[in-house]
């Protein structure tokens, strides 16, 4: 797959058992989302499962450019995740320690996603314009 780190199966790969693992926390801990607001309930759990769906999408792509495009999907996902887990704490949805624990997964998450964007960039940069059946891509730039 696109991935290049030798990785042949998606459950092997270590940033996305971090976002379905993430994901699995925001299940589990919107749970009790008061029903008064499903709707912060279902955008914030359908953020968290976007983040490792991308991840997931990215991955199955034969192509490093598709594969770039899908972790900066992912990023901006995780973004969405964190700005309803703001909000839900701020609307006392979520406990303080709650939104607290998910808020530092997503810190730790977005610096993984960071650091694999960079290693998949460089290794793009390394790879000569010349050679055959390699096409430029803004996402290589």
């Amino acid at each position: 797959m696109a991935s290049g780190q030798g990785v042949k199966e998606l459950e092997n790969l270590g940033i996305w058992r971090r976002a379905y693992e993430l994901a699995l926390q925001v299940y589990e801990e919107t749970a009790s989302v008061p029903v008064v607001e499903p709707e912060l309930q279902a955008q914030l759990r359908r953020a968290a499962g976007a983040v490792g769906g991308h991840i997931a999408d990215g991955f199955g792509r034969y192509s490093r450019a598709e594969y770039l495009r899908a972790l900066h999907q992912a990023r901006g996902a995780l973004m969405e995740t964190r700005h309803y887990l703001h909000l839900a704490r701020a609307l006392d949805y979520l406990p303080a320690e709650v939104a607290g624990r998910l808020l530092d997964a997503t810190m730790r998450l977005n610096g993984e996603l960071h650091r694999t964007v960079t290693a998949l960039r460089d290794r793009s940069a390394a790879v000569p314009p010349s050679e055959p059946g390699r096409r430029a891509s803004a996402v290589d730039n």
